[in-house]
């Protein structure tokens, strides 16, 4: 097993390949954190951004019923936990479904009204086409990292 900084740094180097469009990268990363972590502690390492590599490994492995049942599980669970979290599972569950029907359901979008309400703008901004989503994903690890220093 890897300590909490070495699976740390793992996911913000898997972060950053997302943020820069290397979708291979960040999956190969991904599975390379859950052979050395056995899956244990990555919710609360980094459940937000760890949701969104496993939507997304899912998706590649089983396919969108399942990457869509998975994103549905976290958003639940983190809903009344952790906010910040609960926020990027809504937008992994956002982007799945409508990659998946090509639209909301009326549910996700009166969900999705949580980030212009919240002001979290940049989660939201996950499930939007791809150059938005690149920048989204590295202003999101910009602004984790900032509030990281800021404790």
């Amino acid at each position: 097993m890897i300590g909490t900084w070495q699976s740390y740094f793992s996911f913000e180097n898997a972060s950053r390949a997302l943020a820069t469009g290397n979708v291979a990268l960040a999956l190969s990363i991904h599975r390379e954190i859950q052979k050395l972590t056995g899956s244990v502690h990555q919710l609360y390492v980094q459940g937000g951004l760890n949701v969104k590599l496993d939507v997304l490994t899912t998706l590649h492995d089983k396919g969108p019923e399942s990457a869509g049942q998975l994103a549905l599980e976290r958003k639940t669970f983190f809903k009344s936990r952790v906010p910040l979290y609960y926020l990027d599972a809504l937008a992994a569950s956002a982007w799945i479904e409508k990659r998946t029907n090509d639209r909301y359901s009326s549910e996700t979008e009166e969900e999705l009204k949580v980030f212009e309400a919240s002001g979290a703008l940049g989660n939201g901004l996950f499930f939007r086409p791809r150059a938005s989503l690149v920048r989204t994903l590295f202003a999101s690890v910009c602004a984790e990292r900032d509030s990281l220093v800021a404790y």
